[in-house]
């Protein structure tokens, strides 16, 4: 998975749905990158 396609999945889970898994995802993020 490319950062570019990180980027769309991550970014608009918080847009839509205002933090949810919000640090989950942040915590996947740092760990794979």
């Amino acid at each position: 998975m490319t950062i570019p396609a990180l980027a769309d999945i991550v970014f608009p889970i918080p847009l839509s749905i205002p933090y949810f898994d919000y640090d989950d995802i942040i915590q996947e993020v740092v760990l794979r990158y």
